[in-house]
């Protein structure tokens, strides 16, 4: 066993920690989000949900002013801006389900809401929304709500503004704006209620090379194709990664059923 942040892991468990950290990088670099998808679940696991989104949300913090340029010079900031609102509206609300909700029932609805937004995010594109604010507005405060409760906020809104269309590079602007607001809220929300501690910083620490690294790689990426392959695998991945924690947070009760 190996004690990270005064939590002991096995090889296992830092292997599925290390792995997720650099999936997620990658998939925040490239697609613009993803980041917290692969890293919470498995994080979930291992640390249990409240040290986890506390360890995401300080994770992701380097990735949002790395990819900040990228930000400034392609997103739509007037479709942008109601969203972001949105966002900020809804993180607090969520801080307060994590801190007073069990912590294995969050794990299950952590899994549960990974599957779903994977799912969501995967049809999108094969659908065309008309650009409504109201809509937008709507999935910015379930984005916030999400990402103060499990640090997942960023695909509601992700998989509406990808539904709309639109050029490929002005839309990954307005997705990496998403996930950066997204980013900065949950983590100023979780500071305040107490998610952010010591321990969540000592694992953040070590994660963070691995994470910021893929994220370079993935961003570069971007500009090189292959697009449409990857994002399959990485959805699978999700899709997985979603399963296994939802397995886990019952197996508890299934062994106690057994018994």
């Amino acid at each position: 066993m190996i004690e990270i942040g005064g939590v002991a892991l096995d090889p296992g468990a830092l292997a599925t920690i290390f792995g997720a950290a650099a999936i997620g990088g990658f998939l925040r670099g490239f697609v613009g989000f993803g980041g917290a998808l692969a890293l919470v679940p498995a994080l979930a696991l291992a640390l249990g949900p409240r040290l986890a989104v506390g360890v995401a949300s300080l994770v992701a913090l380097p990735a949002v002013f790395m990819l900040l340029p990228e930000v400034l010079r392609l997103a739509d900031r007037e479709r942008i801006g109601p969203v972001a609102l949105a966002i900020m509206a809804g993180t607090p609300l969520g801080s307060v389900i994590l801190v007073n909700v069990d912590q294995r029932l969050m794990t299950g609805a952590i899994g549960a809401l990974v599957v779903l937004m994977a799912l969501a995010t995967w049809r999108a594109p094969g659908r065309k929304l008309a650009n409504r604010p109201w809509l937008n507005v709507a999935a910015g405060s379930l984005s916030g709500l999400l990402q103060g409760a499990a640090g997942i906020g960023g695909p509601p809104s992700v998989a509406v503004l990808m539904a709309q269309g639109g050029d490929t590079n002005r839309l990954r602007g307005d997705v990496l704006a998403v996930t950066a607001t997204v980013a900065l809220c949950g983590s100023v929300s979780h500071f305040f209620f107490g998610v952010l501690t010591l321990n969540a910083l000592a694992i953040a620490v070590c994660l963070l090379p691995l994470f910021v690294g893929f994220t370079w790689l993935g961003s570069r990426y971007f500009y090189y194709g292959g697009a449409r392959h990857f994002r399959m695998a990485a959805l699978v991945l999700l899709l997985i990664i979603g399963f296994i924690a939802v397995a886990g947070s019952l197996r508890p009760l299934l062994a106690g059923h057994g018994g």
